[in-house]
């Protein structure tokens, strides 16, 4: 399987037309119908449902499409990697993280790194723990940052000095955002809402008592927002460095409810030269906040 079939693979996923990728990549609709055939052939599956004017992802079509793109991700970020080997410190940083006041410290980070090696540059992914060490595990992300509790054994890990402590959002109108702090009576059986990861079931039972009246799970928090004003639900979310909009405020539970965060890298994994500056930046930042 070549890379370039599969870019081919990826342009007619992303048009919908064999015509329209063909315009795309700059090559005969006829080239590129082989091209596909003899994919399909080599696989010994359909990849597309093709109609009479647009094509359409089979099943087996859509796991390619995920998968392409992971290995079309994979090879940039390895010629990135080697291209700047040897050179004044530069290349990319693929980094992933979920919402949390933690990732402050590695947004200092960044900043200080990128102020002495222009060079560098940042992607960041964001998304829950899970996914992240999946991407980690995959060679796609060089660090993340997760909440405990994750499984270490397989990587090498800063414990950051920050902890997330968990709250509830509620309208500033609620009688509840007057509070100084939220108890489980405060909540009782009042319809929540909070982030899907698996841990949070058993972490946010323990504290309330009894099972919550979850009426929905999220990982986007925005989204979240705006499913809480139709649906009048309360938000328990970590307590983020940032105003909340939408008429919210936070207050912190009673008792607290708090939550370790690790900075993470893959064992054994040939570090360049811009992950190991990035590595000396956060330690020495650490380390300053620690004197």
């Amino acid at each position: 399987m070549e890379l370039r079939v599969l870019e081919y693979f990826l342009a007619v996923a992303r048009e919908g037309t064999i015509s329209g990728a063909a315009d795309t990549l700059h090559i005969t609709q006829p080239t590129l119908s082989r091209q596909l055939r003899d994919l399909e052939k080599e696989l010994g599956v359909t990849l597309f449902a093709r109609g009479h004017r647009h094509v359409t992802l089979t099943n087996e079509g859509m796991l390619l499409r995920q998968r392409a793109e992971e290995i079309l991700s994979l090879v940039t970020k390895t010629e990135e990697d080697i291209s700047a080997s040897g050179q004044n410190i530069s290349g990319t940083l693929n980094i992933g993280a979920g919402e949390t006041r933690a990732f402050e410290l590695v947004a200092d980070a960044i900043a200080r790194l990128q102020a002495q090696h222009p060079g560098i540059k940042v992607n960041l992914f964001s998304s829950d723990s899970a996914t992240i060490t999946e991407r980690l595990d995959k060679g796609l992300l060089d660090f993340g940052v997760v909440i405990d509790p994750v499984d270490l054994t397989r990587y090498e890990f800063i414990s950051l000095p920050q902890k997330d402590a968990w709250v509830l959002a509620v309208p500033e109108d609620d009688p509840l955002a007057k509070k100084s702090t939220i108890t489980p009576q405060d909540i009782g059986n009042h319809p929540v809402m909070y982030s899907v990861r698996p841990e949070n079931d058993n972490l946010l039972t323990k504290w309330h008592g009894s099972h919550l009246n979850a009426v929905c799970r999220f990982n986007l928090f925005y989204n979240a927002l705006l499913m809480a004003e139709k649906n009048g639900a309360y938000i328990l979310t970590m307590e983020m460095s940032y105003p909340l909009k939408n008429g919210l405020v936070t207050v912190p539970l009673d008792p607290p409810v708090e939550v370790g965060l690790s900075l993470i890298h893959k064992k054994d994994q040939v570090m360049t030269d811009a992950m190991q500056a990035f590595l000396t930046t956060i330690k020495t930042i650490m380390a300053g906040k620690a004197n």
